[in-house]
């Protein structure tokens, strides 16, 4: 949504692929057009004579995309799957051929690009056709949105950053201060500041079967990335906290060896455990980097998005006290915010859209019925929110396949959104009350409408409903 939104304001068509036609409204109701891979899925039945060695078109083999995704997982490539495999590698090309020819992109912006079927087929169909492209990855800050036309994680262009590039970037005093701010770096922070000895060490894990691991280090399991840790890092007095990744699959065994000095906890937020930490050991998460705002040491094990700029140690590294670059931080961070990272409203996301995707902001006057949108919330004492939705409804924040229960303080911040009121009163009746202004709320769905008994109708995203 946040780079939607942002090609939108600046005058352009962006289109968003959805794989289903029934997820459609969180973007239709902000003015974004969707198109879905269900509902332009071919008629036309695979040839039996086609072969994983077969071609999908010039250039592009069934093999390469199967041995692409069978990285990630590895059941596609088994030989019991390949059937299944050829079929839904030829289903989803020939969708995807037959959206691309009808909606004839100019660009194409791929999430990841190594994550899924659609990725990879994207990714080679991009690259056999010459179609520029770029792709995307969540960012460092809440609603932000990483993108280079490289790749992302340790493909992307900033993997090539070098110290010396870093250092000669030029930051006026106010792009300085707005780091800070936004960053909510500690100004007293210097890189002259002496670390107080190495005792806590903290190691955040990562999914296994995330593509950071897979394409951008060298461990393949947690446990043998810890055990290297351990044998190089373990000294008298020191502590480390494992801390699992509340993404990973059930399944998935951590298998972190129990020594005296070693704790895996999952209580407590990340902010806890870095401000704990004396050093922070990640392989490429982006926790290395939340580590250096708050001046933690890193150490980084693997190639990522900062691993190259000097900002980080080796683990074989002996001297481990010269504290952050505090000045060579705030100058990567600049040519972050400034060529690679979106933010909602972001004063430098025009900046970011010219360096990946070669495009400009097309200055265009709103819409007539676009005037009003931004009219002031109505101010009242008491708004009654209505839940027209099963209380067990959960929302699909990311990607992967983790459902976030909806909360009170989650309603409370959509509907906000819409009405300023002193007290908010929570109801499942079907009547609103007539004395009050009221909010329904309804569950994401094609077919909703506007119940206009409600002086608003929204979903479960914070969107209105019309």
């Amino acid at each position: 949504m946040t780079l939607a939104m942002g090609l939108k304001e600046a005058g352009h068509s962006p289109t968003i692929l959805l794989y289903s036609k029934a997820k459609g409204r969180y973007f239709e109701n902000n003015g974004i057009q969707t198109i879905s891979l269900d509902a332009n899925e071919p008629k036309n039945i695979l040839d039996k004579g086609v072969t994983i060695d077969s071609f999908l078109e010039a250039g592009i083999k069934y093999s390469d995309v199967m041995t692409a995704e069978a990285r990630r997982r590895p059941i596609v490539g088994w030989p019991g799957q390949r059937a299944k495999t050829i079929r839904d590698i030829h289903r989803i090309h020939k969708t995807i051929a037959n959206i691309i020819e009808t909606t004839k992109p100019e660009k194409i912006i791929i999430w990841n690009g190594f994550t899924g079927w659609v990725a990879n087929i994207l990714r080679f169909v991009c690259e056999q056709r010459k179609i520029e492209c770029a792709f995307l990855e969540r960012g460092l800050l809440k609603g932000s949105l990483f993108i280079d036309r490289m790749g992302v994680n340790g493909a992307s262009s900033l993997n090539g950053l070098s110290p010396s590039i870093v250092d000669n970037f030029s930051l006026s005093d106010e792009d300085t201060s707005f780091i800070k701010q936004l960053f909510n770096i500690d100004p007293q922070t210097s890189e002259n500041v002496t670390p107080k000895k190495r005792l806590n060490i903290f190691f955040p894990l990562q999914v296994q079967l995330d593509t950071n691991i897979i394409l951008y280090c060298k461990y393949r399991t947690m446990r043998e990335t810890f055990l290297d840790i351990y044998s190089n890092l373990n000294s008298q007095g020191s502590s480390f906290l494992i801390r699992p990744h509340p993404e990973e699959t059930s399944d998935a065994l951590i298998n972190i060896p129990r020594f005296d000095n070693v704790k895996v906890s999952s209580e407590k937020n990340l902010d806890h455990w870095l401000d704990w930490s004396d050093l922070v050991v990640t392989i490429n998460s982006t926790v290395g980097l939340e580590a250096l705002i708050k001046g933690k040491q890193v150490i980084s094990l693997g190639q990522s998005i900062y691993s190259s700029a000097g900002l980080t140690n080796d683990l074989n590294e002996k001297d481990l006290s010269k504290g952050v670059n505090y000045q060579r931080l705030i100058k990567y961070l600049g040519w972050l915010l400034k060529s690679n990272l979106l933010l909602p409203n972001g004063p430098y996301n025009d900046s970011v859209l010219s360096a990946q995707l070669g495009i400009t902001s097309e200055i265009i006057a709103p819409a007539e019925n676009e005037k009003g949108s931004k009219a002031a919330k109505p101010q009242v004492d008491i708004a009654t929110v209505h839940l027209a939705f099963p209380l067990n409804s959960t929302l699909d924040l990311t990607y992967r396949k983790n459902k976030t229960p909806i909360t009170k303080d989650w309603l409370t911040e959509i509907t906000k959104k819409h009405i300023d009121a002193k007290q908010y009163e929570f109801s499942t009746s079907r009547k609103p009350n007539k004395d009050r202004y009221s909010i329904k709320i309804v569950n994401e769905c094609k077919s909703a409408k506007p119940d206009y008994k409600f002086s608003k109708t929204i979903d479960i995203y914070g969107n209105e409903v019309r």
